[in-house]
């Protein structure tokens, strides 16, 4: 009887689980969204594998994505540029794997993630990731689990999709993958009207930092040794918050310095604008605070990199 029990029972979760998933491939095709933000990541590894080195590579979150213009950036350095940047979401380690893998010969990398930048991401973001770029899924420090959650995750949004028509966001007109250069910057809001308020914002809280700072270190080892070069730049932040979080950055800034292993090119001041400078948080440019970071950039990169 017992036997008997757990064949049926297993027999029932194998027909349920096969059940689930042919169900979400047939769902999932017709619910994905192709051009979602995340999706961008498609074009920025193709651009990161096939242009030829040596290439100025700009590897971190969404500060980078929304903070240069990299054919200014290109034209005064001579140099191929890819940016990298795309979203805090994704944490440091994806972003991280995801470079490492076309990294090469001559590169020079500049480095740059937010304040309090987790390692591991969102696994909501993640499971809209995978399902759009399969490719993404080499790149994430998960277990069998956590993957396996990831297909679950992926199951409830297909099923809720056919029963609630998807919620669009506000910034919908910004936050899609055909809104990016072709060297990888985010150029969809330049000409649009910034939000009421920016994102982001409120006293930070420090926490200690060693084991992201191990994965940017794990980095700048594997990049040279691929015969690359690292920098680390810290990010565009506004001016309001800086100077309500000046202590804590410190803080950062104290650790950055301490146990980072490549060259630190600038102080967190550096890139500190005034708030009307930012487009929806605290960490994006718009038209203007981006042509001016675009220019200090370009001075620290020949003044510190080239």
């Amino acid at each position: 009887m017992i036997q008997k029990f757990f064949l049926k029972s297993f027999l029932f979760i194998v027909l349920t689980t096969g059940f689930c998933f042919l169900l979400q491939a047939v769902v999932a095709p017709k619910i994905r969204d192709t051009n979602a933000f995340v999706g961008a990541t498609i074009e920025k590894e193709k651009r990161l594998a096939e242009l030829p080195a040596p290439r100025l590579v700009f590897v971190g979150g969404s500060n980078w994505a929304f903070g240069l213009d990299s054919k200014k950036i290109s034209d005064s350095t001579h140099l191929p540029v890819v940016n990298m940047g795309l979203h805090a979401g994704l944490g440091v380690a994806f972003v991280l794997n995801e470079a490492i893998e076309y990294i090469k010969k001559g590169d020079k990398i500049i480095l740059s993630v937010e304040y309090g930048l987790t390692k591991l991401g969102d696994k909501k973001l993640f499971s809209q990731l995978v399902d759009i770029n399969p490719t993404a899924a080499n790149y994430l420090n998960y277990s069998f689990n956590d993957r396996l959650s990831l297909i679950n995750i992926n199951w409830q949004r297909c099923v809720s999709s056919l029963f609630f028509a998807a919620i669009l966001s506000p910034n919908e007109a910004v936050y899609r993958r055909d809104g990016f250069s072709a060297e990888g910057d985010m150029t969809a809001h330049l000409n649009l009207l910034p939000p009421a308020n920016l994102t982001d914002k409120g006293p930070m809280t420090f926490r200690d930092y060693s084991e992201e700072l191990t994965a940017l270190n794990e980095f700048i080892k594997a990049a040279t040794e691929k015969g690359a070069t690292v920098f680390y730049a810290f990010p565009a932040y506004v001016a309001s918050e800086y100077a309500l979080n000046k202590s804590i950055v410190g803080q950062y800034e104290a650790q950055f310095k301490a146990q980072l292993t490549c060259p630190i090119i600038n102080t967190p001041d550096t890139f500190v604008f005034p708030d009307a400078d930012f487009f929806d948080t605290a960490y994006h440019l718009n038209k203007v605070g981006r042509q001016k970071r675009t220019d200090k950039m370009i001075e620290i990169l020949k003044q510190k990199v080239l």
